[in-house]
Protein backbone atom coordinates (compact mmCIF):
# COMPACT_ATOMS: atom_id res chain seq x y z
CA UNK A 1 0.00 0.00 0.00
CA UNK A 2 1.26 3.44 -0.90
CA UNK A 3 2.54 5.32 2.16
CA UNK A 4 0.33 8.39 1.69
CA UNK A 5 -2.80 6.20 1.45
CA UNK A 6 -1.75 4.23 4.51
CA UNK A 7 -1.27 7.46 6.45
CA UNK A 8 -4.73 8.72 5.43
CA UNK A 9 -6.38 5.41 6.42
CA UNK A 10 -4.55 5.43 9.75
CA UNK A 11 -5.54 9.05 10.47
CA UNK A 12 -9.21 8.30 9.75
CA UNK A 13 -8.99 5.22 11.96
CA UNK A 14 -7.43 7.08 14.88
CA UNK A 15 -9.95 9.92 14.58
CA UNK A 16 -12.84 7.46 14.70
CA UNK A 17 -11.17 5.55 17.54
CA UNK A 18 -10.95 8.71 19.67
CA UNK A 19 -14.76 9.07 19.60
CA UNK A 20 -15.34 5.43 20.49
CA UNK A 21 -12.75 5.49 23.28
CA UNK A 22 -14.64 8.37 24.91
CA UNK A 23 -17.84 6.31 24.81
CA UNK A 24 -15.97 3.27 26.14
CA UNK A 25 -14.53 5.29 29.04
CA UNK A 26 -18.03 6.46 29.96
CA UNK A 27 -19.40 2.90 29.84
CA UNK A 28 -16.50 1.48 31.85
CA UNK A 29 -16.93 4.16 34.51
CA UNK A 30 -20.39 2.73 35.23
CA UNK A 31 -19.29 -0.86 35.81
CA UNK A 32 -17.18 -2.58 38.43
CA UNK A 33 -14.29 -4.24 36.60
CA UNK A 34 -13.94 -6.70 39.49
CA UNK A 35 -17.38 -8.10 38.66
CA UNK A 36 -16.43 -9.09 35.12
CA UNK A 37 -15.83 -12.78 35.58
CA UNK A 38 -15.18 -13.73 31.99
CA UNK A 39 -17.07 -11.67 29.46
CA UNK A 40 -19.30 -8.59 29.33
CA UNK A 41 -21.27 -7.30 26.37
CA UNK A 42 -22.49 -3.69 26.21
CA UNK A 43 -24.72 -2.26 23.48
CA UNK A 44 -24.92 1.51 22.96
CA UNK A 45 -27.18 3.27 20.45
CA UNK A 46 -24.95 5.39 18.21
CA UNK A 47 -26.68 5.88 14.84
CA UNK A 48 -24.69 9.05 14.04
CA UNK A 49 -21.36 7.36 14.65
CA UNK A 50 -22.50 4.39 12.55
CA UNK A 51 -22.23 6.48 9.38
CA UNK A 52 -18.60 7.29 10.26
CA UNK A 53 -18.03 3.57 10.85
CA UNK A 54 -19.27 2.80 7.35
CA UNK A 55 -17.22 5.59 5.80
CA UNK A 56 -13.95 5.35 7.73
CA UNK A 57 -13.77 1.72 8.84
CA UNK A 58 -15.79 -0.68 6.69
CA UNK A 59 -14.71 0.85 3.39
CA UNK A 60 -11.09 1.52 4.34
CA UNK A 61 -8.42 -0.45 2.51
CA UNK A 62 -6.36 -2.37 5.04
CA UNK A 63 -2.62 -2.65 4.45
CA UNK A 64 -1.69 -5.97 6.07
CA UNK A 65 -2.74 -9.44 5.00
CA UNK A 66 -2.51 -11.46 8.22
CA UNK A 67 -3.87 -14.84 7.26
CA UNK A 68 -5.38 -16.94 4.52
CA UNK A 69 -6.78 -20.15 5.89
CA UNK A 70 -8.34 -23.01 3.96
CA UNK A 71 -10.85 -24.96 6.03
CA UNK A 72 -12.44 -28.19 4.81
CA UNK A 73 -16.07 -28.79 5.74
CA UNK A 74 -18.49 -31.49 4.67
CA UNK A 75 -19.96 -29.13 2.06
CA UNK A 76 -16.56 -28.20 0.63
CA UNK A 77 -13.67 -25.83 1.20
CA UNK A 78 -14.14 -22.49 2.93
CA UNK A 79 -11.58 -19.68 2.94
CA UNK A 80 -10.96 -17.29 5.83
CA UNK A 81 -8.93 -14.19 5.01
CA UNK A 82 -7.88 -11.65 7.65
CA UNK A 83 -6.61 -8.15 6.91
CA UNK A 84 -5.56 -5.61 9.52
CA UNK A 85 -4.37 -2.14 10.33
CA UNK A 86 -2.26 -2.13 13.48
CA UNK A 87 -1.53 1.02 15.49
CA UNK A 88 -0.17 1.53 18.99
CA UNK A 89 -3.68 2.25 20.31
CA UNK A 90 -5.73 -0.48 18.63
CA UNK A 91 -6.01 -2.87 15.70
CA UNK A 92 -8.68 -2.87 13.01
CA UNK A 93 -9.41 -6.36 11.66
CA UNK A 94 -11.44 -7.36 8.64
CA UNK A 95 -12.35 -11.03 8.37
CA UNK A 96 -13.63 -12.29 5.07
CA UNK A 97 -15.13 -15.75 4.88
CA UNK A 98 -15.88 -17.35 1.55
CA UNK A 99 -18.02 -20.46 1.76
CA UNK A 100 -17.95 -23.30 -0.73
CA UNK A 101 -21.34 -22.20 -2.13
CA UNK A 102 -19.89 -18.75 -2.93
CA UNK A 103 -21.46 -16.87 0.00
CA UNK A 104 -19.16 -14.15 1.32
CA UNK A 105 -19.27 -12.80 4.89
CA UNK A 106 -17.29 -9.70 5.84
CA UNK A 107 -16.88 -8.61 9.45
CA UNK A 108 -14.95 -5.57 10.65
CA UNK A 109 -14.03 -5.10 14.29
CA UNK A 110 -11.52 -3.23 16.38
CA UNK A 111 -9.58 -4.60 19.34
CA UNK A 112 -7.72 -2.75 22.05
CA UNK A 113 -6.42 -3.41 25.55
CA UNK A 114 -7.31 -1.37 28.64
CA UNK A 115 -5.92 -1.46 32.16
CA UNK A 116 -8.30 -0.43 34.93
CA UNK A 117 -7.38 -0.74 38.59
CA UNK A 118 -4.61 -3.19 37.71
CA UNK A 119 -6.98 -5.40 35.71
CA UNK A 120 -6.22 -5.99 32.05
CA UNK A 121 -9.21 -5.96 29.71
CA UNK A 122 -9.39 -6.92 26.06
CA UNK A 123 -12.07 -4.87 24.32
CA UNK A 124 -13.51 -5.74 20.91
CA UNK A 125 -16.05 -3.44 19.35
CA UNK A 126 -18.10 -3.24 16.17
CA UNK A 127 -21.47 -2.02 14.95
CA UNK A 128 -24.48 -4.23 14.37
CA UNK A 129 -26.81 -3.70 11.40
CA UNK A 130 -29.11 -1.49 13.51
CA UNK A 131 -26.43 1.12 14.23
CA UNK A 132 -25.72 -0.07 17.78
CA UNK A 133 -22.15 0.07 18.98
CA UNK A 134 -21.32 -3.29 20.59
CA UNK A 135 -18.50 -3.64 23.11
CA UNK A 136 -17.31 -7.12 24.04
CA UNK A 137 -15.10 -6.95 27.10
CA UNK A 138 -12.99 -9.84 28.43
CA UNK A 139 -10.66 -9.99 31.39
CA UNK A 140 -7.24 -11.14 30.35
Amino acid sequence: MEESLRKEVEENFLEFLSYVKAILEEELSEINVEEIEDYLKISVEQPDLYEDWLEKIETAPLPDLDEIKKIEYSDGIHLKITYSLKTEEATHYRRIRIKSNGDVEVKDFIELTKNINGKSLKVRFFFDVYGNLIFEIKRV
